[in-house]
């Protein structure tokens, strides 16, 4: 009986670190993907949770039924919460594709994204693969490991509001400053296909004789693909601004998570 009780505390600390990693795994990009098998998220959760269990300071739980659920509760969202701002960042990427796809001519060419089961569009699908591979080759995935290690030192166990209206604000901020970059990256792509369209707006006055339309579809996609290549770098150097702005969400996100507003 003796030894039970000392192990209860220690067990609870494991179930709330395992549960908000749980959280964290089931929304964010690259390791919420729905084709990961579910037994390799928890067991990578499991083994994550007890490499972390020492570095966790333990608080003083008072073991019962509704506050075991209480806690497990939150710490699942607050583990979504933060899984659900990557989530929110890389999402800028569907919207720079969707903005350019609808220049393109390929506004109904899209492909089924396997993690949320949904039409994508397709430059959109192909800069989001893109930063993906870039993200894992700059070992973004080990950053976001240890944010959420980080997170525990912010936020203890137990210990976020998930009804801040500062959180509200925060991720609402997020959410805003994702529409507007995700339109600053299809700019000069639009800026290119809009001069095409002004020289073939020219020709139709010229030559009415000519089937602009005809001649224009296949003009516009070579000219926004050219532009995809020779834009590539300054996509680089926007993926770099991109995921220190997320992991700056990150931490925003859980300093809002304190706010007793």
């Amino acid at each position: 009986m003796y030894i039970s009780i000392n192990i209860l505390p220690h067990l609870l600390k494991f179930l709330y670190i395992f549960f908000r990693i749980v959280g964290f795994f089931t929304v964010a990009p690259i390791f919420g993907r729905r084709e990961t098998p579910l037994q390799a998220k928890i067991g990578f959760s499991a083994l994550l949770a007890i490499i972390i269990f020492p570095l966790v300071e333990t608080p003083e739980f008072n073991f019962n039924t509704m506050e075991f659920l209480y806690f497990v509760v939150k710490e699942v969202f607050t583990g979504i919460i933060m899984g659900f701002t990557v989530f929110m960042i890389f999402s800028l990427f569907f919207i720079t594709g969707q903005i350019i796809d609808l220049q393109m001519g390929f506004g109904i060419v899209n492909v089924i994204d396997p993690q949320s089961n949904t039409q994508i569009p397709l430059i959109g699908n192909l800069y989001y693969i893109m930063a993906t591979l870039i993200f894992l080759t700059i070992n973004g995935h080990h950053t976001l490991i240890s944010s959420i290690i980080e997170s525990y030192k912010i936020v203890p166990l137990g210990a976020g509001n998930l009804l801040s209206q500062n959180l509200l604000k925060i991720i609402t901020d997020i959410f805003e400053n994702m529409i507007l970059i995700g339109i600053k990256l299809s700019l000069p792509i639009i800026g290119m296909i809009f001069i095409v369209d002004f020289i073939l707006a020219i020709i139709a006055k010229i030559a009415p004789q000519i089937n602009v339309f005809i001649v224009g579809l296949p003009l516009k996609i070579f000219v926004g693909i050219f532009a995809l290549i020779i834009g590539l770098p300054s996509l680089i150097i926007a993926l770099d601004v991109i995921f220190n702005g997320m992991y700056e969400g990150i931490y925003n996100v859980l300093k809002g998570m304190l706010s007793i507003q």
